[in-house]
């Protein structure tokens, strides 16, 4: 039997029943009906799936970067979140990879729920994510990003995840021209929160040091050689 999808109401006198032309019509507009929806729900599925990433939801790489075009296009300033989860190697070792995907998950869905509706959310590789919030500063991505972590870690404690952190950089289109270049600033200053010690936000700067604040909000510099 086929899988019913929606409903084909029609009206007529009450108690009499449609003549038999006119179901047979009402059942040839059904089945036709009916293909075109299964149609348009599996080109729907397929243009999601294309377009996501098929663990966390959120945007692929390739789609993060069409959108992130269409900003640069408009001219928009932007802000770059990178995010990495900490020591996740260590945790699909000691726990298993279905704790790394219940992992991946949670935050996945916490960058989500902290996110505007207006930031592109995406995972960016591996355990890497990154989050472009369009018309923000470095500073406002950063205040994001620690944020998220004060939310990630209230998060951990109430779920079946094994504990973990996260590490994140950000810098914005002041810094750099070409969005390849914010990224890698962003990425230099997510390499400087881990050698920092992990679990915290880097604000790029290619002026001064890098602020950092730490999980008590501490703010020193950090030297990326180290």
């Amino acid at each position: 039997m086929g899988q019913t999808i929606g409903v084909l109401h029609t009206t007529g006198a009450v108690g009499s029943r449609p003549p038999d032309r006119v179901a047979v019509v009402l059942e040839q507009l059904a089945v036709r009906l009916g293909d075109r929806v299964g149609v348009l729900r599996a080109f729907e599925r397929s243009e999601v799936q294309a377009t996501t990433d098929p663990l966390t939801g959120l945007l692929n790489r390739r789609t993060l970067e069409d959108q992130v075009s269409v900003l640069l296009r408009r001219n928009i300033g932007m802000a770059v979140a990178y995010l990495d989860l900490d020591h996740f190697k260590r945790l699909n070792d000691t726990f298993g990879h279905e704790a790394g995907d219940r992992a991946l998950r949670l935050f996945a869905k916490t960058l989500r729920d902290s996110a505007r509706k207006e930031d592109l959310v995406s995972r960016w590789g591996g355990e890497e994510f990154l989050v472009i919030l369009p018309e923000a500063t470095a500073a406002q991505a950063a205040r994001f990003a620690e944020r998220l972590r004060e939310e990630l870690a209230l998060r951990v404690t109430q779920s079946n995840t094994p504990p973990f952190t996260a590490s994140a950089g950000a810098s914005d289109s002041l810094d750099a021209d070409r969005f390849e270049e914010i990224v890698l600033l962003a990425d230099s200053a997510l390499l400087a929160a881990k050698h920092a010690g992990r679990n915290r936000t880097v604000l790029a700067s290619s002026l001064t040091g890098d602020a950092v604040t730490g999980p008590q909000g501490v703010a020193r510099e950090v030297d990326h050689t180290g």
